[in-house]
């Protein structure tokens, strides 16, 4: 198991105080976006690309990527290179994306064995 001389404890603020406890660091929130990607399709709806940049700019990275077909536009967000693809290129810009998005889930793995350890 390494070098490890006991289990690790994690320093929960507000919950338990203990200065000798090591301090559990929070996840940079650009990882935890891309472990969950959240893409939105629509038939009708924005009529603009502008409009399309905007709603993913305010969703403030929650939201990976718009894919509007009936103007064919793609809009990425910025943890997928903020990727903008019209007419045909749309379904492509927007399946890169996905492929993109898969990879980050598929890159998260865990030892399940190390709990029962």
């Amino acid at each position: 198991m390494g070098g490890s001389s006991g289990p690790l404890v994690f320093q929960v603020p507000g919950i338990c105080s203990d200065p000798n406890l090591p301090k559990m660091q929070p996840m940079p929130e650009d990882i935890i976006k891309k472990k969950v990607p959240y893409f939105v399709v629509g038939y009708k709806g924005w009529s603009n690309q502008q409009t399309i940049v905007a709603k993913l700019d305010e969703a403030q990275g929650r939201i990976s990527g718009i894919l509007q077909l009936d103007i064919g536009y793609f809009a990425g967000s910025a943890a997928f290179d903020s990727v903008r693809a019209s007419g045909a290129l749309c379904l492509l810009g927007f399946l890169n994306s996905v492929n993109e998005a898969s990879s980050y889930v598929k890159a998260a793995t865990a030892d399940l064995l190390s709990y029962g350890r």
